[in-house]
């Protein structure tokens, strides 16, 4: 902006009001900025209206981290407009630096953060995870009737009057599959323990980029996070451990299901919008310091600033 006044001569006509510079700078640009994410917010309010989205307390707080969390962002970036800006260069320098700085924190770093979290927890082989459930379902198979009598010597309260237990097709594969999830699920919590640590170390290094760290905000805004995520497959896990249990029981036992309402039911416990906020807190924080930051060097740039360069 300065640049543009400057190139086309009216930086003079600026400096002749009876205000100083920076503060016609910074009501042109808060103007900007008011209209840019007014517009956003506006059109981000229409649609939660328009997609009927129920007015709980829950979901408007949701909205509010939203909102902070954009204006955050706006402000971040035009303060980095601001410093840049207030340097005093020409218009095609300022807007290369502009570009540069929007490349490197938007494209670069969080390039940079996803392969760093790669290469250092890298995920198994998935073809390996698939041939490990193949050769522990044939190795089941091959030994179910002594899967049978183990699961027995296991619980001896599920055998038959007469202490005789019937090797049936059903109790077979009830313990076949119990045998197949135990070898199984150490591949699977390879898997698991791999996410959680590119999970923990992208958190750490999103600090880098204020883009990460919004659309992190953003994530656990519309529950899309990978917190929310782990917590949903942890309650899916131990209700399908549940679930096994209670119908392997009744196969082996060769019972029948007598009551519907004593068959597992999932029930997701959702986390709060205070979880939110409180996971939301240190990325908020960054984006504003910075903001202040850069707004601060624009303020001690402009104290030096000539209407003469």
């Amino acid at each position: 902006m300065l640049a543009a006044d400057r190139e086309r001569g009216t930086i003079s006509l600026i400096g002749a009001q009876p205000t100083t510079v920076s503060s016609i700078v910074t009501l042109r640009i808060g103007l900007r900025f008011a209209v840019v994410v007014g517009v956003t917010l506006l059109a981000a309010l229409v649609g939660v209206v328009a997609a009927g989205v129920p007015f709980a307390m829950d979901t408007w707080s949701r909205v509010g981290i939203w909102t902070l969390a954009t204006g955050l962002y706006g402000a971040f970036w035009f303060a980095v407009a601001m410093a840049i800006a207030a340097r005093g260069a020409s218009g095609a320098t300022t807007a290369l630096a502009a570009g540069g700085a929007w490349l490197v924190l938007v494209v670069i770093v969080p390039a940079a953060v996803n392969v760093v979290t790669g290469a250092l927890y890298p995920m198994p082989s998935r073809v390996q995870m698939v041939q490990v459930m193949r050769e522990a379902s044939d190795e089941a198979s091959a030994r179910g009737s002594t899967l049978l009598a183990q699961y027995f010597e296991a619980h001896p309260d599920l055998l038959p009057d007469g202490g005789q237990h019937v090797a049936d097709a059903a109790a077979i594969r009830a313990a076949v599959a119990d045998e197949v999830q135990r070898l199984v699920r150490p591949v699977a919590e390879t898997f698991d323990a791999q996410a959680t640590h590119q999970r923990l170390l992208a958190a750490r290094l999103r600090f880098l980029s204020p883009a990460l760290l919004l659309r992190g905000v953003l994530d656990d805004v519309t529950g899309t996070g990978a917190v929310r995520y782990e917590t949903f497959t942890t309650q899916v896990t131990a209700f399908h451990d549940a679930w096994r249990e209670h119908f392997t029981v009744l196969a082996v036992a060769r019972q029948p299901v007598e009551s519907i309402a004593a068959v597992p039911v999932f029930t997701f416990v959702d986390e709060s919008a205070g979880d939110v906020a409180r996971r939301a807190c240190p990325a908020l924080a960054v984006l504003a310091a910075g903001a202040c930051v850069l707004g601060g060097i624009f303020v001690h740039s402009m104290r030096r600033y000539s209407c003469a360069r």
